[in-house]
């Protein structure tokens, strides 16, 4: 189990930071920060983990759609894999409660390849016809020491629904007899490209969008003594 008061704390301190940018995109926001940190914090159990494994979960409190609601997203990277399991939690208009971000497709505990998100920094791009906000994150995930492989995803809120747009990938495989890897890259289409182009697909991808970046703060959750 977590130390439960530690987490409370700190992302009640996390959703105050929060709250100047809340306050700046919906001032007459229906909830205030006080209240969607207090709804968050009665529905913990149903985003805070204590299946530990060889790994922490991490925790932060964010406003990816801009709607002046709080989600809280749940991260962990897992084994020599380096898999990432995440869950999205959004507080609900109406203060009844929170929801989980998840389309009807995705299973309650999540795909194991999310791309890495537990990161200070997220690049974001805003699409003004669709009033979509694009946050741009790396994928990486290995098959022993031979084999990595490599994907630029884009995580999109939109209407309470997390989704990730896969842009383009690249696999790197060392043979037993070269020490230069074999590079090979596809576009979301499954398309060859160079690896030039696989460097660059998130500037193509988003490319005409308004650029700034999100900061994120996240909470380590730790595991109970004894």
């Amino acid at each position: 189990m977590m130390k439960k008061p530690v987490l409370a704390v700190i992302c009640i301190f996390i959703a105050l930071s929060v709250g100047a940018t809340l306050a700046e995109d919906d001032p007459g926001q229906a909830l205030s920060v006080e209240e969607q940190t207090a709804i968050l914090e009665e529905n913990r159990d149903l985003w805070a983990f204590d299946d530990f494994c060889d790994s922490p979960w991490y925790y932060t409190f964010v406003d990816l759609d801009h709607n002046g609601l709080l989600e809280v997203i749940a991260a962990s990277t897992q084994g020599s894999g380096i898999f990432t399991y995440a869950h999205y939690y959004e507080v609900l208009a109406d203060g009844s409660g929170v929801r989980n971000c998840y389309h009807e497709g995705v299973e309650l505990e999540g795909p194991d390849d999310w791309p890495e998100i537990i990161l200070d920094v997220l690049p974001c791009y805003y699409d003004g016809e669709t009033d979509r906000y694009y946050y741009a994150c790396e994928g990486v995930t290995r098959n022993g020491f031979m084999q990595q492989y490599y994907a630029w995803y884009a995580l999109c809120l939109k209407d309470g629904v997390a989704e990730w747009e896969r842009i383009a990938d690249k696999a790197v495989e060392y043979g037993a007899e070269s020490s230069e890897p074999a590079v090979t890259c596809a576009d979301a289409e499954g398309n060859p490209i160079s690896e030039q182009d696989y460097d660059a697909a998130v500037a193509r991808r988003f490319a005409g969008m308004e650029p700034s970046e999100l900061a994120l703060q996240w909470v380590e959750a730790v595991p109970a003594e004894g």
